[in-house]
């Protein structure tokens, strides 16, 4: 019984951590920008290595952190992106006036930005992870969960959030500013304590 309660804690503990990053893969899909496997990959491997050093000095920095700082610090950090996002798509569709219109496959995501995301998603994590802990759950189990939570949420939110998109663009409704608006309200949820 100890066995599966530990397994059940585990995948809590990966899903919990990353449910975010279904948000900002919705975000991201409905902008119609793609994140790479690399990329993705990446972004697990920063969040789950901030969380589990958040785990192991959990107690040290718990008292050196006021409750709430890590969720405040992602929420900003996603409001910022979206809102750099939203500016910097603004000024290229000006620019863009009168060529053909987007794609339904807009530019991939760089390097600089899936690291942005990463530490934004990072930052909420460490709240979780020393707020909440793992009790009895070894390390090698909750890497392994984290990591592949991590990488399967933010595919999914991408999947869904460019089905969405697709279908938006084939009634003409669709707008890169919808994406940013799904970041920005992922921010304000983290802010909100969600």
């Amino acid at each position: 019984m100890t066995m599966f309660a530990n397994i059940g804690s585990t995948l809590l503990f990966g899903l919990a951590a990353n449910a975010d990053n279904l948000t900002v893969g919705i975000a991201y899909g409905v902008k119609r920008r793609w994140i790479p496997w690399k990329h993705n990959l990446l972004i697990a491997v920063v969040t789950t290595t901030v969380t589990l050093l958040a785990l192991v000095v959990g107690r040290q920095v718990r008292a050196m952190l006021p409750p709430g700082l890590p969720d405040m610090v992602g929420g900003i950090l996603l409001i910022t992106l979206a809102a750099w996002s939203f500016c910097r798509e603004r000024t290229a569709s000006l620019g863009a006036l009168g060529k053909r219109p987007a794609s339904a496959s807009g530019p991939r995501v760089l390097v600089s930005e899936s690291l942005f995301l990463a530490g934004a998603l990072s930052a909420n994590n460490i709240g979780l992870a020393i707020g909440e802990g793992i009790g009895g759950v070894g390390y090698s189990a909750a890497t392994t969960s984290i990591l592949c939570f991590s990488v399967v949420m933010l595919a999914l939110g991408q999947a869904v959030g460019r089905n969405v998109g697709l279908g938006r663009i084939h009634h003409g409704l669709s707008s890169p500013a919808s994406g940013n608006g799904v970041l920005a309200l992922a921010g304000l949820l983290m802010l909100a304590g969600y």
